[in-house]
């Protein structure tokens, strides 16, 4: 299934440009069937929600796979909450670029980038078992290699993912 960015140009903004909107979203949702299957998903994302609002404050934590978790979840679980998270103004932009572009906006892709090596070789200078140190490097460079294989999605003045730049704007990051 491809997915298409929605119309975004009836989103209203506020001065600094962030997203009050209502866009419905409910296009890329099916829920589940059963009430119970519900509930465990919309539990799971809102703790991969929570997960990601402390990866945002903490280096040590990801924060753009556990919003595409909780999305994933919600988008079986909660039309509601989906459109919501979408529609957040701190992460939307982030989700969309994913779910949307499979990409990563400049700035989390700049942020990771520099925070990921930090963390990870406090982590390999804590480790005390060789094995541990070399598994925590292997990590840290498929990570990053993983991070810099992806697109990069702009995000115009208003924080919403704007067009993929050319191929060769990816390069000069």
């Amino acid at each position: 299934m491809t997915h298409t960015e929605p119309n975004h140009d009836d989103l209203e903004h506020d001065a600094r440009g962030a997203v009050h909107s209502d866009t419905d979203f409910s296009g890329e949702t099916r829920l589940a069937r059963s009430l119970p299957v519900r509930i465990v998903l919309w539990v799971i994302g809102s703790l991969a929600v929570v997960l990601a609002v402390l990866g945002a404050l903490l280096p040590i934590l990801p924060t753009v796979p556990f919003l595409v978790l909780s999305a994933a979840c919600y988008s079986r679980a909660s039309t509601r909450f989906y459109n919501s998270l979408l529609n957040n103004r701190w992460f939307g932009s982030t989700i969309r670029a994913w779910r949307f572009h499979r990409g990563v906006p400049r700035r989390a892709r700049r942020y990771a980038t520099v925070v990921t090596p930090l963390v990870f070789a406090a982590s390999i200078w804590l480790a005390s078992a060789v094995w541990l140190r070399i598994a925590l490097a292997v990590i840290a460079v498929g990570l990053l290699w993983f991070l810099w294989t992806r697109p990069v999605v702009a995000v115009d003045d208003r924080g919403r993912p704007a067009e993929t730049p050319p191929a060769d704007a990816a390069s000069r990051d």
